[in-house]
């Protein structure tokens, strides 16, 4: 399973590497829309029964139409780009408050919950990605914060993990892995942001600022884990070997980039 995991993993961050660095902005947010389609298909059949209908084709279309008009909404001002931040802030909250009272998850995959969570992030990578002069390297820094969460959190949990984070909403992820992926993610993101020259106002803001990102990308994990808790599934789907569905190789993806973009645009960039 590991080695799965690690294969699947491998051909999808070079893919993603590529497709952030060789194509054009307008092609971004067409495989943005892309993802937005499938990882909203998954949500929607997450708490369905029985075959797939017309509704779920619409509303997955639908959820990647959003994106897509997303994507122009955040491009005529920053106040749009705030909103979503503040948005995702509220949901990690809510995120936050079950995994500190210890009960059973509440929530469950109802339609604009899934649009809250899916669209806002996959209509901002092509707003991101279209930042005159360093977008695609501004994208793929978020990235690899975020892949850098993800293997910190796996190896330094599966060696040193005992204290469980979350354990009525996801009993394996313990608390050293989670900051030894925070850890890592901050050494992934500062290296990231000098090596391309990135334009900040302080590296020091940054530093902070993935800090802050390592943590919210934890959360947005814990998010998707209880929608999948409460619908009853383990995974999202069974696209990609050895991680699941779309949504389980882009939950933390998902809350990460809105939050980071309201922090651009607000204090990091100069």
């Amino acid at each position: 399973m590991l080695l799965k995991r690690v294969l699947t993993a491998t051909v999808l961050g070079a893919l993603v590497v590529g497709a952030i660095l060789a194509l054009p902005t307008g092609a971004v947010a067409g495989v943005s829309v892309i993802v937005a389609v499938g990882a909203a298909w998954e949500w929607q059949r997450l708490g369905a029964k029985g075959a797939p209908s017309v509704t779920d084709w619409a509303y997955a279309f639908g959820v990647g139409l959003l994106a897509a008009v997303g994507w122009k909404l955040f491009e005529s001002g920053i106040i749009p780009v705030w909103v979503a931040g503040i948005l995702w802030i509220a949901l990690l909250a809510w995120v936050g408050q079950q995994m500190l009272e210890g009960s059973q998850p509440r929530g469950a995959p109802g339609k604009l919950l899934g649009v809250m969570v899916i669209a806002p992030a996959l209509a901002l990578a092509p707003y991101l990605h279209g930042q005159a002069g360093f977008g695609p390297e501004l994208l793929l820094t978020i990235c690899v914060v975020v892949w850098a969460g993800d293997i910190g959190a796996f190896f330094v949990g599966r060696a040193w993990g005992r204290n469980r984070l979350a354990p009525t909403i996801s009993p394996g992820k313990t608390i050293e892995g989670a900051l030894g992926g925070v850890a890592l993610s901050v050494v992934a993101g500062v290296a990231c942001a000098k090596w391309f020259g990135l334009p900040l106002a302080s590296i020091i803001l940054f530093a902070l600022t993935v800090v802050g990102a390592g943590f919210v990308g934890v959360l947005a994990d814990l998010l998707e884990s209880i929608i999948k808790r409460r619908a009853g599934k383990k995974d999202s789907g069974s696209l990609l070997p050895g991680h699941g569905g779309v949504l389980d190789r882009i939950d933390s993806l998902l809350g990460v980039i809105p939050v980071f973009a309201a922090a651009w645009v607000y204090w990091l960039s100069p």
